[in-house]
């Protein structure tokens, strides 16, 4: 897991790395695996979610794929901003 925080007022963004436990595209939710913890996030709807380097709808993403979110955490309710799921680009082993 890769978590990370910047400060400002009540606010704060970060990031996880993980992979997906459940997405809830009704409730606009989805649960995270990282690091042995699971993380819920809100998707707004004005959430920017791309796929293996193509922008999706929510229903898209499954259980099992790998994820980066970007998100801003205020009061304790952890807000996407920006979703890459898809393709481990460190297992890349392109020459």
């Amino acid at each position: 897991m890769t978590t990370s925080n910047t400060s400002s007022a009540n606010t704060k963004q970060g990031a996880i790395d993980g992979v997906i436990r459940k997405v809830d595209a009704m409730n606009r939710d989805m649960t995270v695996l990282a690091g042995g913890s699971q993380e819920l996030v809100d998707v707004p709807s004005g959430c920017s979610i791309v796929l293996n380097g193509e922008t999706v709808k929510l229903r898209l993403l499954q259980p099992g794929d790998r994820v980066r979110v970007i998100y801003f955490d205020q009061n304790n309710v952890r807000t996407a901003q920006y979703i890459e799921a898809g393709i481990d680009r460190s297992l890349n082993t392109k020459p």
